[in-house]
């Protein structure tokens, strides 16, 4: 059983999968309040059983899943990655990388909320950018495909952008779904 906070289908809207179409299962609670967090009712939610989350996904015309939240790892999620990929799914988790991972997830986005943080491995590492120097993020963690750089709820652009061109590293990642107006 699980709470989660919704369960929708559109389109990834950031990083490297952007335009994918996906079933976001979006999970309840966080072990963070940041203060730009655009999930601001991830604490609610209803409790579910894993076949009935699942059950749910598979109307959609995908058999892609992002788990999310929230943090989806502040919740027990092995029956549920586990029932997904039994019905075929390919699994990706958007996670702040306090807890480290034992799932074998198909993609991995982190997005770390503090220095300090345990899953130092994965497809890419995604920083909300605060106006501040952030090159420390990929020398100490080299462990990652991509690098990402995505406005503080698009509110800085031009300061990222000109980050983004200074230090070609990262990539800019823009929260299309909101550009778009689509969830």
């Amino acid at each position: 059983m699980l709470k989660v906070n919704e369960i929708f289908y559109s389109l990834q809207g950031e990083g490297r999968n952007a335009g994918l179409p996906a079933a976001f299962i979006r999970l309840s609670g966080c072990d963070r309040a940041c203060s730009w967090c655009d999930t601001k009712d991830h604490v609610f939610g209803v409790d579910l059983e894993e076949e009935r989350i699942v059950h749910a996904v598979l109307e959609y015309p995908t058999r892609c899943a992002v788990l999310t939240g929230g943090e989806p790892t502040v919740q027990p999620i092995d029956t549920l990655f586990m029932t997904l990929k039994a019905a075929g799914f390919w699994i990706a988790i958007e996670t702040n990388g306090d807890n480290l991972l034992t799932l074998p997830f198909d993609w991995i986005t982190v997005s770390p909320k503090a220095p300090f943080f345990t899953q130092r491995t994965g497809d890419e590492l995604k920083l909300v950018y605060l106006n501040e120097d952030v090159e420390r993020y990929i020398d100490e963690n080299p462990n990652f495909a991509h690098y990402y750089l995505q406005p503080c709820s698009g509110r800085n652009i031009p300061e990222t952008v000109a980050y983004v061109k200074n230090h070609p590293r990262w990539k800019l990642s823009l929260q299309w779904q909101k550009q778009i107006f689509i969830k």
